[in-house]
C-alpha cells in the first residue's frame, strides 16, 4: 500500500510553482512593455517605469492586509480574490487608451492581486511544512518566479511584436486564470496529522521545546505494582507514582501554553531581522534596477540582455541548491542570511574595481547563485524556525513588509544613481547595506541565546527547594 501522507503539501507546492511561473513571469517581463508604452502614450521612462515598480513593491507591502484577510477568511478565498484581480487587471488594461488610468487598472489592481495569491500560497505551504521541509517547499514555489522570468521574457517579446501588446495582455490573463484555478482548488488548510510538525517551538540551542514523552509506565496497573515495557514488576509505591504523574502533567501544561500571536511584536529580534531585510533588499535591488545602467556606463550596453539572462539562470540554480540543502544544514537558517549578505558586500567591492567584461559576468553569476537565491527565499522560511508557530503569521507579515520596503528604497536609490551618474558612490552605499544586514542578522541568534539562558536561570532560581 502506497502511503500518500504529506503528498497534499507537495501538490500545493507544485501548483503554486505553476501559478508563480505565470504571474511573476509576466510581471518580470514588464520591461518588454515599457518601450511600447513610451512610444504609444508619449511618456518618459520614469513615469512609465513606475507603472511596473508599483505592483512589484505591492507584492510585499500589501502583506499585512492579505494576512489579515487570510486569518479571517482562510487561504482559498483570499487566493481566489487575488487570481480574479489579476485576471480583471490584465483584461481591463488591454482596453486602456491612456497611461494614467493604468496606474489603477494595472499597478494597484495587479499588485494587490499578486500579493494576495503570494501570501496565501506561501502561508499554506508553511502550514503543511512548518519545520522539516519548510525551506525546500518555499524555495520550490519561488523558483517558479525565476523560471517565469527566463521563459516568459522572450515569449512576451515575440507576442508583442507578432500580436501587439493588447493581445499579449489577454493571453497573459488566460494563463494567470488557468494556473490560478488550480491553486485555488488545492488551497485547503491541513489537518494536524498531515503536517511535518514534530515539535512546537525550537529556539536557538533548543531552549523551550516540546517533545514526545517516553512512556515510562505500563499499560496495566494493579495496586502498588506496575509493569514496565519489558514486562517486569517494579516496586514503585502509589505515592511515588502519583508524584511522577503530577510532574508529568505540570510539564505538559507548562509546554502547552502558547503565546498570543501579537506578542511577537515585542520581540527585539523580530525588528532586528526586519531592519536587516530592509537594507539587504535595497542592496539586491541594485541588480534588478541598476545593473543594466551600470553596464551601459562601463560601455557594455550591448551585452546587457545576456548578462540579465545569466543572472536569471544563476538565480534559478541557486534556488534549486537552497531547496536541496536548506533543510539539512547543521546550523539555523538565519546564518544563511549572514553569509549571503557578507558575500553581497564583497561582490559590490568587486564591481568597484571591475573594468572588463569577464569580472562583471563572474560577479553576476556569484550574485545569482549565493546572494539573490538566498535573500529571495530564506526570509520566508526563517520565521518558522525563530518564533512560535502561533506567532509565525504575524512575524512573517512583518518580514515580508520589510522586504517590500527595501525594494522600494532600492528603486529610489536607482533613480538617484541615474540622475547623478555616480555608480561608485552607489556601490559603496550597497556595501554598507549588505554589511549592516549581516551584522543585524548575526544579532538575532545571539539575542535569542542570551535571552533563553536568562529564562532558564530565572526558572531555576524560582524553583522551590525540597528539604
Amino acid at each position: 500500500m502506497v502511503n500518500f501522507k504529506g503528498c497534499k503539501g507537495w501538490l500545493i507546492t507544485a501548483v503554486t510553482f505553476c501559478h508563480f511561473f505565470a504571474n511573476y513571469g509576466f510581471l518580470y517581463s514588464y520591461g518588454q512593455f515599457l518601450v511600447v508604452f513610451q512610444e504609444e502614450f508619449g511618456k518618459g521612462a520614469t513615469v512609465t517605469g513606475w507603472l511596473g515598480t508599483i505592483p512589484f513593491g505591492l507584492t510585499y507591502l500589501a502583506t499585512p492586509l492579505s494576512n489579515a484577510l487570510i486569518a479571517r477568511y482562510q487561504h482559498r478565498l483570499v487566493a481566489a480574490i487575488g487570481v480574479i484581480s489579476c485576471f480583471v487587471s490584465l483584461i481591463v488594461t488591454s482596453f486602456m487608451t491612456s497611461l494614467l488610468p493604468m496606474f489603477f487598472t494595472f499597478s494597484l489592481l495587479y499588485g494587490f492581486g499578486i500579493n494576495f495569491v503570494t501570501a496565501a500560497g506561501l502561508n499554506i505551504i508553511l502550514q503543511y511544512f512548518p519545520d522539516k521541509h519548510s525551506a525546500r517547499a518555499v524555495t520550490i514555489a519561488l523558483i517558479g518566479c525565476s523560471t517565469g522570468l527566463l521563459a516568459l521574457n522572450p515569449l512576451t517579446y515575440f507576442l508583442i511584436n507578432s500580436l501587439g501588446w493588447r493581445n499579449t495582455l489577454r493571453i497573459a490573463s488566460a494563463a494567470v486564470m488557468a494556473t490560478g484555478a488550480g491553486a485555488v482548488y488545492t488551497f485547503t488548510k491541513p489537518p494536524r496529522e498531515h503536517t511535518d510538525l514534530e515539535m512546537k517551538y525550537i529556539k536557538i540551542e533548543g531552549i523551550q521545546r516540546t517533545e514526545e514523552k517516553e512512556n515510562l509506565f505500563a499499560d496495566q496497573m494493579n495496586g502498588n505494582d506496575m509493569k514496565q515495557k519489558d514486562g517486569q514488576k517494579t516496586g514503585l509505591t502509589s505515592d511515588l507514582l502519583q508524584r511522577k504523574m503530577k510532574e508529568e502533567e505540570e510539564s505538559k501544561l507548562r509546554f502547552s501554553q502558547e503565546p498570543r500571536p501579537l506578542s511577537v511584536l515585542r520581540h527585539p529580534e523580530l525588528w532586528m531581522l526586519a531592519s536587516a531585510l530592509v537594507v539587504c533588499c535595497a542592496g539586491v535591488c541594485f541588480f534588478y534596477m541598476s545593473l543594466v545602467n551600470f553596464l551601459v556606463s562601463k560601455n557594455f550596453g550591448e551585452t546587457r540582455a545576456m548578462v540579465m539572462t545569466i543572472l536569471g539562470v544563476s538565480a534559478v540554480i541557486g534556488k534549486v541548491a537552497v531547496a536541496l540543502v536548506g533543510d539539512h544544514l547543521p546550523f539555523p537558517k538565519i546564518f544563511l542570511l549572514v553569509i549571503a549578505n557578507i558575500i553581497g558586500a564583497i561582490l559590490m567591492g568587486c564591481l568597484l574595481v571591475a573594468e572588463s567584461f569577464i569580472p562583471i559576468v563572474s560577479v553576476t553569476i556569484i550574485s545569482g547563485l549565493l546572494v539573490i537565491s538566498v535573500l529571495d527565499t530564506i526570509p520566508h522560511a526563517v520565521s518558522h524556525q525563530l518564533f512560535h508557530p502561533n506567532q509565525c503569521l504575524v512575524s512573517w507579515t512583518v518580514i515580508t513588509s520589510a522586504m517590500g520596503s527595501g525594494y522600494v528604497v532600492g528603486a529610489l536609490l536607482g533613480l538617484s544613481m541615474d540622475h547623478t551618474g555616480s555608480y561608485d558612490s552607489a556601490l559603496y552605499v550597497c556595501m554598507g547595506f549588505f554589511l549592516s544586514a549581516a551584522l543585524l542578522c548575526s544579532f538575532v541568534p545571539l539575542y535569542q541565546t542570551c535571552s533563553a539562558r536568562r529564562l532558564v536561570a530565572t526558572d531555576m532560581e524560582n524553583q522551590p527547594v525540597e528539604l
